[in-house]
């Protein structure tokens, strides 16, 4: 069976050493916000194998950029953000967009628009 490629939004932070205890309170409430929009088909989360830093990647996947556009402009979304904001050293979004690498030099690899601060593979703020 073929599948067809998805959208994947990436949020990669780093919790703040000392609010750790408070992140590992509010995550789990967060994740059930988030994984309770019907927008999102799949979502895996990773942290650095080494274990040298607390640095964390929340992976969501939608079927298409309109799924994704709903899932970001939700009050949930907003909040979640914006609480990980308060408890991370660093905090980044972005939007990943199925592409194809042409095996024929003759045809360009697509690139996002650079004006465009919405463009997939750019940050999401």
């Amino acid at each position: 069976m073929i599948h067809a490629p998805r959208y994947r939004y990436e949020i990669t932070y780093a919790v703040a050493e000392e609010c750790r205890e408070e992140y590992d309170r509010w995550i789990p409430e967060a994740m059930i916000g988030w994984l309770e929009r019907s927008e999102v088909e799949v979502f895996q989360s990773y942290r650095d194998s080494t274990g040298a830093t607390l640095e964390l990647k929340l992976v969501f996947q939608f079927a298409d950029r309109d799924s994704w556009a709903t899932f970001v402009e939700s009050e949930v979304h907003d909040e979640n953000v914006d609480q990980l904001r308060s408890l991370s050293e660093s905090l980044t979004a972005r939007l990943w967009k199925p592409s194809v690498i042409p095996l024929n030099a003759d045809d360009p690899i697509e690139t996002p628009a650079a004006c465009d601060p919405a463009a997939e593979g750019e940050p999401y703020q």
